[in-house]
């Protein structure tokens, strides 16, 4: 028993939502909860109890969700959102923060793809490519800036199927509980909340079925 993950500053509130070691430092993208600005979007930490804010922003729909540390540089996959008062509608996207230094990451514009916005829920990097999954299914990228859609469709069951804004399926749903990779250009493997079933990929672009 390690004791209770706290922040030291009394504002920022949240939990962290993903964690790496790094020669002995402990970073962290911390998931805003706190109702008021400024939101804090990273920390670090000495012995993984005490964690010291680091990036921080106005916007509160601005989520971190998984980190990596890639070849020097911190990698994080999140999301964004903004609320169109005239039709009363949120459009939600996917965002990869990148850079050498967790307190100074610069984010991506809104990733779309073929017109369809993608919030990234989590991601994986198998030393060649990265994969990054969230509820409107899957995208693939060899340097975290551009994506392409991954097809899932022969890999995902039919109960595994998200529909789209007319109701109809289209994609396979990865609002899963996560995603590996091994390292060295090793596998990927998605693990879906839907009755165990996952998918798997050599190279994130062609997946077969997985049953875990």
């Amino acid at each position: 028993n390690y004791g209770t993950i706290t922040s030291t500053s009394a504002t920022s509130g949240g939990t962290p939502s993903s964690i790496i070691d790094n020669s002995g430092t402990y970073y962290a993208i911390w998931k805003v909860t706190s109702r008021t600005a400024p939101y804090y979007l990273t920390a670090t930490s000495s012995n993984g109890l005490a964690w010291t804010p680091g990036n921080a922003t106005t916007d509160s729909t601005t989520t971190l969700s998984q980190l990596l540390f890639v070849s020097g540089t911190f990698v994080a996959f999140g999301s964004g959102s903004s609320l169109n008062t005239s039709t009363n509608t949120t459009t939600t996207w996917g965002l990869v923060a990148q850079g050498t230094n967790l307190d100074k990451l610069t984010f991506s514009k809104p990733i779309t793809v073929s017109g369809q916005n993608f919030a990234f829920s989590k991601g994986a990097y198998n030393g060649q490519a990265y994969v990054g999954i969230g509820a409107s299914g899957a995208l693939e990228s060899t340097d975290a800036t551009n994506w392409s859609k991954v097809d899932l469709s022969n890999a995902m069951s039919a109960n595994s199927q998200c529909n789209d804004s007319t109701g109809t399926t289209a994609f396979a749903c990865t609002t899963t509980v996560g995603i590996a990779a091994a390292l060295n250009g090793g596998p990927f493997v998605i693990v879906s909340g839907v009755g165990g079933q996952g998918a798997e990929s050599p190279d994130g672009i062609n997946w077969v079925t997985s049953h875990l």
